[in-house]
This record gives C-alpha cells, structure tokens and sequence, in this order.
C-alpha cells in the first residue's frame, strides 16, 4: 500500500508572525531556509540512495526584526469592547546572551464623570452641563496583561 500525502493538512490559514531582535533576524532567516530544504526532502530511498524533493517547504512564517522599546500592535480579527493589544519588547538576559522579553499589554479609552464631579446628583450635574461646564473625561486605560522574560 502506499502512502498518499496531502499537503492541505500541512497549511494553516495565515503566516505566523515572529517579532526577533534585529541582529537576529538574518540568521534565523537563514535557519529557517535550511529547516525548509531538509522539509522539503520528503522520503529517503535506501536502495538507490536518492531522496524525493517536493517543490516547496511547509514552513512558512515571517520573521519581524525589532528594537527594544518598539511597541507592536496585536492584529485582532475582531475588537471588542474597544481593547487593542500591544507588544512591547524589553531587554533581558538570557544565560548571557542578549535577548528580549516580551509584555502584552491592552489598552482602552474610558469615558465618565471627572473627578471632581463625582459624588454629585443628577440635577446638579444637570445644571453645569447646561451651562457648558465640561463635566465628563476621556481617559486612556493601559494595563499589562502577560510578560514573558524568557528566563
């Protein structure tokens, strides 16, 4: 029986994205060519020492290089409630060698009473809206959600 082999299995619908250090990213470019040519060898014939080759590897990825302090934004399919998602590269070392640590953070603009305003009633915030007292902020709201220092 033979094997039959069905690269569709293989594909996911988009590319991985990896965000390096910018004097990394040549040589794991490189990497990444030589990890698809061995990819690419699909079977090892014993008895005629030949390989068969298809004509394109499965590891497909984009390799970003960034600088510590850069921040990325997440892509997102869908933004709810207003949450965007953003990448901030760090500095860290990792067994001596200079690599990044990564934190996600989110962020979000929040609307409501100033301050100074809060803890009054209805009719007195009433009253200074009419009278063109701007009773109300807009506030951006950042929080980290996960760090990774790579240790």
């Amino acid at each position: 029986m033979k094997d039959t082999f069905s690269s569709s299995q293989y594909y996911f619908r988009s590319t991985p994205s990896y965000y390096v250090p910018e004097h990394l990213a040549t040589k794991l470019e490189k990497a990444r060519e030589i990890f698809s040519d061995i990819d690419a060898t699909c079977s090892h014939n014993e008895n005629t020492n030949s390989s068969h080759r298809r004509d394109k590897s499965f590891i497909a990825m984009n390799i970003i290089p960034i600088k510590a302090g850069q921040e990325i934004e997440i892509k997102q399919s869908k933004v709810k409630n207003g949450v965007r998602f953003y990448l901030q590269p760090f500095h860290v070392s990792h067994g001596g060698h200079p690599a990044y640590g990564y934190t996600v953070v989110s962020r979000t603009t929040k609307s409501g009473l100033k301050a100074e305003y809060q803890g009054l009633d209805g009719k007195e915030l009433g009253k200074l809206a009419r009278n063109g007292v701007d009773i109300k902020e807009t506030r951006l709201v950042e929080k980290p959600e996960i760090c990774y220092t790579g240790m």
